[in-house]
């Protein structure tokens, strides 16, 4: 009787020890890249549709793979190369103001934004109530130059 038993749980033991592991999953590497993204002032495009400040940035590292086993962050980057450079996770707003001719203050908010497709990322600039400062001859002030990381992991 003991015999069985014994016979029984190690039956059981070597079950519950080959059903644990799974020799057909292949274990991959963990990889992961940095890309610095330099937006000037001029590169900014205004889509009327929307009503936003955008630039398409063409990354061919984010594979179809990438976008759909991998995960990313977007950052906008202050004082880049200083020893007191800092970094703000997108999405980001900012609190803003302008003089209007008639010397009053427009108080509105900035919202960066992005989006991510295989071989893109987008970045977007929305201000608050689709206000968007213009120069003496009416034509609109893109946004600043801006500094981006992105960082990738698959």
């Amino acid at each position: 009787m003991h015999k069985h038993l014994l016979i029984g749980i190690l039956a059981l033991v070597a079950l519950i020890w080959t059903g644990c592991t799974d020799k057909t999953k292949e274990v991959k590497e963990f990889h992961s890249d940095t890309f610095d993204i330099t937006v000037l002032s001029a590169d900014w495009e205004f889509d009327n549709k929307t009503m936003q400040f955008y630039y398409h940035c063409y990354l061919d590292e984010i594979s179809s793979e990438v976008y759909n086993y991998g995960n990313w962050t977007l950052s906008r980057e202050f004082d880049g190369g200083s020893k007191n450079a800092y970094q703000v996770a997108l999405p980001m707003s900012t609190f803003m103001t302008d003089t209007l001719p008639n010397k009053s203050v427009y108080y509105y908010t900035e919202y960066l934004d992005y989006r991510v497709g295989v071989g893109y990322v987008e970045i977007q600039v929305t201000n608050s109530d689709y206000f968007y400062p213009k120069d003496a001859k009416g034509k609109l002030i893109k946004p600043d130059n801006m500094y981006f990381r992105m960082q990738v992991m698959y």
